[in-house]
């Protein structure tokens, strides 16, 4: 009988160091997040116009996201040689307030004749992260046409809070290129 409870002893023990080995200080996450960052940041060309609107005003991150404040997702982009050294995504876009996951960013890769096509569309979620939907639709040229090949792929991605991102990177094939995009999210104010 006086087993048992060293028993019990022992695997409470074990659960606890268990658990407590699952935290981590690091904010690089397993699947590619980044928490705990700066303000999102705005084009390099300055503000400029996107549906009628400009670049959303102050950036709040790494602050938490207060309830009621809207939530702000941005992408970063570039492409390189598959195999080379990676390149570091640059904002090109506005941020989104509030997205609704009907409006598609849309980017073109590979050679001016025909280029692929990748869609990335955006949702805000509930908890100040964002859902990511990307499309990739290969093309090539055939004779003088430029004609999609196959069908497209689509995946999704999560950012899982507000002051949070997530980085993907997308073989584009037909191309020899990588599409790399980090979805990026931040908060302001409602006014």
């Amino acid at each position: 009988m006086a087993l048992r409870p060293r028993l019990m002893h022992l695997l409470t023990l074990l659960v606890v160091v268990a658990g407590g080995s699952c935290t981590t200080t690091n904010p690089l996450q397993p699947d590619g997040t980044l928490t705990l960052l700066g303000p999102i940041p705005l084009p390099e060309l300055g503000l400029g116009p996107l549906d009628g609107q400009y670049c959303a005003g102050p950036r709040n991150c790494p602050t938490p996201k207060p309830f009621g404040a809207s939530t702000l997702v941005g992408v970063a982009t570039c492409d390189y040689a598959t195999g080379s050294a990676a390149c570091t995504p640059t904002t090109t876009v506005c941020p989104l307030v509030d997205p609704s996951g009907n409006q598609a960013f849309r980017f073109l890769v590979g050679d001016r004749n025909c280029t692929s096509v990748v869609d990335i569309l955006l949702q805000s979620s509930g908890d100040g992260g964002a859902g990511v939907e990307w499309r990739v639709q290969e093309r090539e040229l055939e004779g003088n046409r430029c004609v999609s090949k196959g069908a497209p792929r689509i995946g999704v991605a999560n950012v899982l809070g507000s002051c949070w991102s997530t980085q993907v990177d997308l073989d584009v094939r037909e191309h020899g290129r990588t599409f790399r995009f980090i979805a990026r999210t931040d908060w302001i104010a409602k006014r």
